[in-house]
């Protein structure tokens, strides 16, 4: 596994061929076209998954290995490295502040009628935590003072693992990104009421506030 890390860490452009990226264009954005709005949907940051038919080191096709107990794995033979398909890692945060209340937020391309919490992608060299701490900032510029990992949610419609945070701050006026159209503080007991039920923003929310 730590060679295969490798590898990819050390992978440069000076090694890319036409070869490697004719057969990378197959593999990463050959079947988006199968899914509607799968290109918008990654415009956006919107998780997808990367199913790997040829090698993105050498270009060769790969072959189908068993590789323990994963079962039959995408190999490449001439590189000698599995290639495992590859999701978006994401996290969503309930910010709660010292007046239990939950910072909810509108945002009308996830949703036309419910708010959601606070969420965003994992950037290259970010642990999970940081990438809540500058989401929450970038977002609604809250300062957080103390960060408690809940639990993960696999998003399986969006081909995305989130990482759920309860994330609380002292309060003070919302600063918004472009990203978002409103932001209100709601008490703890009308919080479920404004997200949709059953979803991973109510799910977290739920267990956040207990």
């Amino acid at each position: 596994m730590t060679d295969y890390i490798n590898r990819l860490a050390i992978h440069s452009e000076e090694n890319v061929t036409e070869k490697v990226m004719g057969s990378r264009n197959r593999t990463a954005w050959s079947d988006l076209g199968q899914f509607p709005g799968r290109r918008d949907r990654m415009r956006k940051g919107v998780g997808h998954n990367m199913h790997f038919t040829y090698c993105p080191h050498c270009g060769n096709k790969l072959i189908q290995k068993e590789i323990g107990d994963e079962g039959l794995i995408p190999f490449c033979q001439e590189c000698s490295v599995p290639l495992w398909d590859m999701f978006t890692t994401s996290v969503i945060c309930a910010v709660v502040n010292e007046e239990r209340e939950v910072a909810l937020i509108r945002q009308g391309y996830v949703s036309a009628t419910k708010h959601v919490c606070v969420a965003g992608i994992m950037k290259p060299g970010e642990c999970a935590e940081e990438t809540a701490v500058r989401e929450i900032g970038e977002e609604i510029g809250q300062e957080v003072v103390k960060l408690e990992y809940i639990r993960s949610f696999p998003y399986p419609q969006k081909e995305m693992l989130m990482l759920g945070y309860k994330a609380t701050v002292k309060k003070s006026d919302f600063r918004l990104s472009g990203e978002v159209d409103s932001a209100a503080w709601v008490k703890y007991e009308n919080a479920l009421d404004k997200l949709r039920e059953g979803s991973i923003a109510w799910q977290l929310v739920r267990e956040a506030i207990g």
